[in-house]
């Protein structure tokens, strides 16, 4: 017997548990006589990187966690993630280390096809979670809330409530790159994170897509360089067309 560990989620046959278990309760009955159902919180599957982050927050009772056992996410484990959160509204977490490692492993996702060409994973339901800068990794976040309910609710309350759609997450992060002052073509340019930008969105085949895409980006491009040119609506609108 070989361990292959892209086929491998750490912790996933409980996590599928738990998973089945808030799916059952994604739609809850207010009253056994009446047919009007509440609609709750989608179910998520949070993936984070290591044995010791599952196992801490596995300990808080956030029983819903996975681990990739490293910063790689391929496509093998991306489908099993996927295929358990498979109900209507479900969502994969990305929980991974807030080092460069981390974030990296994140973008590499943004950036290669595996998203792009594969039919089983819904860009559109995976959501990044981010640490406070000063803490390394999930483990060390529930070290420092002290642990026990606390420490869930602190997890839930600040880390899954604020999770970022992983397109907006990338983009925050490309613009977040820009240096006025780098010249044209070099990094942190405005050429080059439009650049970055726009070969982003060509791996959305749907031209619907590209074209929300690019509206919303269009704006945040703007507000980039708003001291140095006039921000006005045909500025915005001629980037949203050379983006798209």
């Amino acid at each position: 017997l070989i361990f292959t560990k892209k086929d491998v989620l750490f912790n996933e046959h409980r996590a599928k548990s738990a998973m089945d278990e808030k799916s059952s309760q994604h739609f809850e009955t207010e009253d056994p006589r009446s047919r009007k159902n509440t609609f709750k919180t989608p179910p998520a599957v949070i993936i984070v990187e290591g044995y010791f982050d599952a196992i801490a927050l596995a300990n808080i009772n956030v029983k819903n966690v996975v681990a990739s056992m490293g910063t790689a996410l391929p496509y093998e484990q991306l489908k099993k993630a996927s295929a358990m959160a498979n109900v209507p509204g479900g969502r994969i977490i990305l929980c991974m280390d807030s080092d460069d490692a981390g974030k990296n492993a994140v973008e590499r996702l943004c950036t290669n096809s595996i998203l792009a060409t594969t039919s089983e994973l819904n860009r559109n339901e995976i959501y990044v979670a981010s640490l406070p800068s000063d803490t390394k990794d999930p483990s060390d976040f529930v070290d420092f809330a002290g642990g026990g309910i606390r420490a869930k609710e602190q997890f839930e309350k600040e880390i899954i409530d604020t999770v970022q759609p992983l397109d907006e997450w990338y983009i925050d992060r490309v613009v977040s790159r820009y240096d006025p002052d780098a010249k044209d073509g070099n990094y942190g340019s405005f050429s080059s994170v439009c650049d970055e930008i726009s070969s982003f969105l060509s791996t959305f085949s749907n031209p619907a897509d590209r074209t929300r895409r690019a509206y919303n980006i269009s704006e945040k491009l703007s507000n980039l360089i708003a001291s140095d040119v006039d921000k006005n609506s045909s500025s915005i609108g001629m980037m949203r067309v050379q983006l798209e």
